[in-house]
């Protein structure tokens, strides 16, 4: 991985495009570093007729321009990842090239994953759509400081079926159940039992749809600042994503209580690895009991890490308990920043 600014290196883009001719297998050049298209329009001035290279991962800011875009499309064909940073100094203010750079790239067959950092979530919607339009398969996408919108999951589970791993971070979560009439007239990802295209299917109670999204493994939510999603969200969400095997629900722990143990951790479940955390900065603690915590470790049977983050009190009690299941069942819980006091090992 090259140019990147945090680690302090950050190659000339001649430097890069002599690294481009030399290296014909290299996969993975990126970084919050202009010189990365730079290099690549470099590279195809010198040479209009240079084989297509091996890249798979581009990492560059949104405020490419269109024709290198073009560029970036004819000569990386087989690019999987894209991340597009916009630079911080100009986060709030969406360069009007950007959108057209990135539908540029929706060229690409072959992206499976797909990261942008501060952009409109219609703009990014817009992205996704455009590439799935093209033909790719997503996979993998990664919305960070979303700005001018709420993100609505039911959209994004509609138009991106095959997703197996969402990380949300710095957003707005509009809650499911203000949208689902919404989403029920439109046919979304919504299951009433009927026919999708039967227009009776329409007609149906909303109350009794269900959000689904059986391809979801991997679901990473971090609110913005402050901010948290609501419980009934949550637990839909879970019900909604039968194949989860990770999921961090960030501070919006806060938001569930020991009785809703059972709907976080529904019979059958896959889940291996569950993070909670309590929302320090609104002073809310984290209302999960130790107890209820052991049952839910007794009710996840795949369950291999457990992260309870921010001062989660437990009982001289519970850690035997806590300690004699980790020990039997192989299983690793971080207690960061806790009260418990645990020896264990696995702790």
């Amino acid at each position: 991985m090259l140019g990147s600014e945090e680690e302090g290196v950050c190659p000339s883009a001649s430097n890069l495009t002599v690294l481009l001719r030399g290296v014909r297998h290299l996969r993975n050049l990126g970084g919050a570093c202009p010189w990365v298209t730079k290099a690549l329009v470099m590279l195809n001035k010198s040479l209009p007729k240079h084989p297509p290279l091996a890249l798979e991962n581009f990492v560059s800011q949104p405020d490419i321009k269109d024709k290198e875009a073009a560029v970036v499309a004819k000569l990386c064909p087989n690019l999987k990842k894209i991340h597009l940073e916009r630079p911080e100094e100009n986060c709030q203010a969406f360069v009007p090239d950007a959108l057209g750079a990135l539908l540029r790239l929706s060229d690409l067959k072959h992206v499976e994953s797909l990261c942008v950092l501060s952009l409109d979530i219609i703009e990014s919607m817009c992205c996704v759509r455009q590439l799935l339009a093209a033909g790719s398969h997503l996979t993998e996408l990664t919305l960070m400081n979303v700005v001018r919108g709420p993100v609505e999951l039911p959209y994004l589970a509609h138009f991106c079926p095959h997703l197996r791993k969402l990380c949300l971070r710095g957003f707005n979560l509009r809650k499911l159940a203000e949208g689902r009439d919404e989403y029920g007239t439109r046919k979304l990802r919504w299951d009433d039992g009927a026919d999708k295209d039967d227009a009776q299917g329409d007609m149906r109670d909303k109350s009794k749809k269900r959000f689904l999204w059986p391809s979801l493994q991997t679901l990473e939510l971090s609110p913005l600042l402050g901010g948290a999603v609501d419980r009934e969200s949550l637990l839909e969400i879970v019900r909604g994503a039968p194949n989860l095997r990770t999921l961090d629900v960030g501070t919006s722990a806060s938001q569930l209580s020991d009785e809703d143990v059972p709907a976080l951790s529904p019979a059958g479940n896959k889940l291996v690895s569950l993070t909670l955390r309590r929302n320090a900065n609104m002073g809310e603690p984290l209302r999960l009991t130790g107890r209820a915590v052991l049952g839910l470790l007794e009710r996840c049977s795949h369950l291999t890490t457990l992260g309870l983050l921010n001062d989660w009190s437990v009982s001289e009690a519970e850690q035997a308990e806590l300690r004699r299941h980790c020990t039997a069942n192989n299983l690793r819980v971080s207690l960061l920043a806790s009260r418990c006091g645990c020896s264990c090992a696995n702790c």
